[in-house]
């Protein structure tokens, strides 16, 4: 590859960059993939307004026009830049990143199935209705009879919510595989402690995913695990972490008893569902108050490069003492970049044992 004159090197402004401690990661959501790339690198693309002049860069920056062509080419090769005049430079601009605008009190409700869903469903989903909730996660953990679930999903597919995810064991989705063909507003279907992993798309669909997971999830306890497989690479996602918790803000849950909670695995309830109206407990601060508790205040989390398509959880801390503190079922390391098995750190025993999770990471571990 040679410079070329009169061209700059346009890296496509609909890129996000984050610069962790090491390293710096460019973010396509359009396909759904990140590249590691230098800190380096970062700076320059960042500083230059992603209009990169190869004379300019080799002019103010310590770097080789070696490594500059090594950088371009790799950019050229991943369709992340292309070639444009010096003219034509001046029409783009970065996407500006500063404002995340949500239009409803809130965006998704967790609902943990129990006894208290099939006479209460109503009632939950007119107040949903009234607050324009677009989403809804209905987590299955017991084997129960399919005929129980299918009048509840009937009703909130007829509701104003626009999207369904839900998750199940295995055994359950066997007895009913076309689940998602009955209700359209299905949009993923997480089936758990499966013999196998593997993500199909819905067939006959243009949108929808249907996720296998050997995972045993037994309860609630299961949650707040950060993976890779995990990440979310949306431009919302990224917009909204810059500003706010991706997990929890404007989020509100009902566990298996009914009780209403920012998420159902955090301790703390605000009410039942039974004597209590959602519509309350989204006024109260201390409710709020997890809703603007973001990555970049998170010890830790703030220095890694997948911070903002990461999701993060409040509900397991490694320091359950202290809210601002790095999820406990991370095992990753910003400042050596290596993954490790968060349940067997040493340092994380003592919160594993605060949270009483010792019983759930050995039946999570019998696959």
């Amino acid at each position: 590859m040679k410079l070329k004159k009169n061209k700059i090197l346009l890296v496509y402004t609909n890129l996000q960059i984050t610069i962790g401690f090491k390293r710096s990661i460019i973010v396509d959501n359009t396909f759904n993939r990140f590249y590691f790339i230098p800190n380096f690198l970062a700076f320059i693309i960042i500083e230059n307004y992603y209009k990169l002049n190869f004379d300019n860069i080799l002019k103010n920056y310590s770097i080789s026009k070696k490594v500059l062509l090594n950088y371009s080419e790799f950019l050229l090769n991943n369709n992340l830049a292309t070639f444009i005049t010096k003219e034509d430079a001046d029409n783009f601009y970065p996407m500006n990143f500063s404002k995340f605008i949500v239009n409803s009190s809130l965006t998704n409700i967790v609902i943990d199935y129990g006894e208290y869903l099939e006479k209460l469903i109503d009632k939950i989903l007119n107040e949903l209705n009234k607050m324009l909730v677009i989403s809804v996660d209905v987590r299955v953990f017991n084997i129960v009879s399919i005929e129980k679930i299918i009048p509840v999903l009937k009703k909130i597919n007829e509701s104003r919510l626009r999207e369904i995810n839900l998750y199940m064991p295995y055994s359950m989705l066997r007895k009913f595989p076309d689940i998602h063909k009955r209700f359209g507003k299905i949009n993923r279907i997480f089936a758990y402690n499966s013999p196998f992993s593997r993500v199909d798309c819905f067939e006959n669909s243009n949108k929808g995913f249907l996720i296998f997971t050997k995972q045993n999830i037994i309860n609630c306890k299961n949650c707040g695990v950060v993976n890779p497989i995990y990440f979310s690479y949306s431009l919302d996602h990224f917009l909204e972490s810059q500003h706010y918790n991706t997990c929890l803000n404007r989020k509100i849950s009902i566990d298996a008893e009914g009780n209403i909670k920012n998420c159902p695995s955090m301790l703390h309830s605000y009410g039942n569902i039974k004597n209590t109206n959602l519509t309350e407990v989204i006024k109260k601060k201390s409710f709020q108050k997890y809703w603007h508790i973001k990555k970049d205040e998170i010890a830790v989390c703030k220095d890694c490069e997948f911070r903002h398509i990461c999701t993060d959880c409040r509900a397991y801390l490694e320091n359950p003492d202290d809210l601002y503190s790095k999820p406990l079922k991370c095992g990753y390391n910003p400042y050596t970049c290596q993954w490790e098995e968060w349940s067997t750190h040493p340092l994380k025993q003592k919160a594993i044992e605060f949270y009483d999770l010792k019983e759930v990471i050995s039946k999570q571990n019998r696959i």
